[in-house]
């Protein structure tokens, strides 16, 4: 993840995020999430140009951090947000407005974990983990689940 200053043409500047994968399989391209609106700008390809997708998810200003996996397993990267107060994590099926698709609670809240997403046993579906700065220290937690997933 990358994280940058934004700044537009009357000087205001809000923090970003570089997080999500679009575009064909295995191609990384940029992503841009603003947690003062909540909203994505995503690419399809690395190139200049305007935000291929933009799309509204999340709330504003909570400190929600982005995420980006394949959730489902079907070879595209979607949005994920996960609320480091509560250690909620809000996953998205779609790059597209709307509910969370899968939301999960997992670790520690309010001390300071940081999320990761990974696919931990190369099955194609990206699941997510915590880390904990120091120790040096990782949780892990399979999204395959029969509970039923409700948007924030």
């Amino acid at each position: 993840m990358v994280v940058c200053t934004a700044t537009d043409a009357a000087n205001n500047s809000t923090n970003c995020q570089f997080t999500v994968e679009v575009g064909p399989l295995g191609t990384d391209t940029a992503g841009n999430y603003v947690p003062a609106t909540g909203s994505w700008f995503l690419r399809n390809a690395n190139s200049p140009g305007a935000a291929d997708l933009v799309f509204g998810y999340g709330p504003a200003n909570l400190g929600w951090i982005s995420l980006r996996g394949d959730w489902d397993g079907n070879g595209t990267d979607t949005a994920g947000l996960y609320d480091p107060m509560n250690g909620n994590f809000f996953l998205k099926n779609t790059n597209a407005a709307g509910g969370a698709d899968l939301v999960y609670v997992f670790g520690p809240a309010g001390i300071g974990w940081k999320p990761l997403v990974g696919d931990w046993n190369g099955d194609g579906v990206y699941t997510i983990g915590l880390y904990r700065v120091p120790p040096r220290l990782l949780q892990k937690y399979p999204l395959r689940t029969t509970r039923p997933c409700s948007a924030f």
